[in-house]
């Protein structure tokens, strides 16, 4: 069967099976890693999920139980659009595995540059290590570079993006990492209002955090005020905002 002739179009019969059927690849795969084959193995489970995008899921979870190599994970993965869906799979499958994770959304961000909800993630990434205390992959020794990379992953966003919501809160967040709590709280008091409703509030939500946080009476009492101003313009979402 390994010798068999990969075919430009999908060939399978009626049953489903075939050098082209998706399952029959995920169940060669199964075997070959019973074998102890498992780099022919994870290139099975890529065309398990590239001739049937429903088992995308299943190749991811399974590529995961064989392995935490990151060369080894990304062998398992399709190209193209499949390989996204397969790589956001793996991401959130390891958010206990911040070296591994990292790994994994870079190369989610370089399969599609001009997916902002990847950069996104990947920024997320990086604020979320630092903000965390317990948290110690951008500990001491890393902490310079986590703020780097998400400097320039930041950048990369806002060159299409920059008056986005996320692309603001997350600029916001890492001004404060950067030591700019003043930076980040003129930011927000600037751009909130100039974001749709749904995005609006949340933005206002961080600024008044933001103020809390930084023990500064005038700016907090600001916050206030722009907070309600906007929550309380329909009666529904004050009630809401005071709970």
């Amino acid at each position: 069967y390994l010798g068999v002739q990969r075919y430009p179009e999908p060939l399978s019969g009626p049953d489903g099976r075939g050098p082209a059927s998706g399952r029959t690849h995920l169940l060669l795969a199964r075997y070959l890693a019973q074998k102890g084959a498992q780099q022919q193995s994870l290139l099975e489970l890529r065309l398990a999920a590239t001739y049937d995008p429903n088992l995308t899921t299943a190749v991811a979870n399974t590529a995961l139980a064989w392995t935490q190599r990151y060369e080894d994970l990304v062998r398992a993965v399709p190209e193209g659009e499949l390989g996204v869906s397969a790589l956001t799979l793996l991401t959130r499958a390891t958010r206990d595995r911040p070296a591994l994770r990292e790994r994994l959304l870079a190369e989610l961000a370089a399969r599609d540059p001009k997916r902002l909800s990847s950069l996104y993630e990947w920024c997320e990434f990086f604020l979320q290590q630092l903000e965390n205390p317990k948290a110690e992959y951008c500990g001491a020794e890393r902490r310079d570079e986590c703020l780097a990379q998400a400097e320039r992953i930041l950048k990369d966003v806002e060159k299409g993006a920059v008056k986005d919501q996320q692309a603001v809160l997350l600029r916001a967040r890492l001004l404060v990492r950067q030591g700019e709590g003043a930076r980040a709280l003129a930011l927000l008091g600037e751009r909130c209002q100039t974001l749709p409703a749904a995005g609006r509030l949340r933005c206002l939500q961080q600024r008044l955090d933001l103020s809390f946080a930084s023990g500064d009476t005038t700016d907090f009492l600001a916050a206030v005020k722009a907070f309600f101003a906007d929550s309380c313009a329909d009666t529904t979402q004050c009630a809401q905002s005071l709970e």
